[in-house]
């Protein structure tokens, strides 16, 4: 049974990964986070939905799905007088199509 979306259940996780990371790092860093909250065996990364903010930069969560969306991730967490090398990412996973 599928809890209501109110009732669910965040779970954070941190994750400290060097800016010069290649995307192909960074997305298996995600799935092993996943699969250490979760428990989850089997799963792609197509299967979830991962976005980013970026504290006083970026307010409003844009999608993490490529070495290009990454890199913008790493500009807006790198720049100013006082890098702020934090961001938050929400991963969730996608409505999956029901068979009848």
């Amino acid at each position: 049974m599928k809890l209501a979306k109110s009732k669910r259940e965040a779970v954070g996780r941190p994750l400290e990964l060097d800016s010069k990371e290649p995307w192909s790092t960074v997305s298996a860093q995600i799935l092993v986070q996943i699969d250490d909250a979760l428990s989850i065996t089997n799963f792609d990364i197509n299967e979830y939905k991962i976005s980013y903010t970026v504290p006083h930069h970026v307010s409003q969560p844009l999608p993490l799905t490529s070495a290009t969306s990454y890199a913008h991730l790493i500009a807006n967490t790198t720049k100013g007088k006082t890098p702020t090398l934090s961001a938050k990412l929400t991963v969730i996973q996608k409505a999956t199509p029901v068979c009848k």
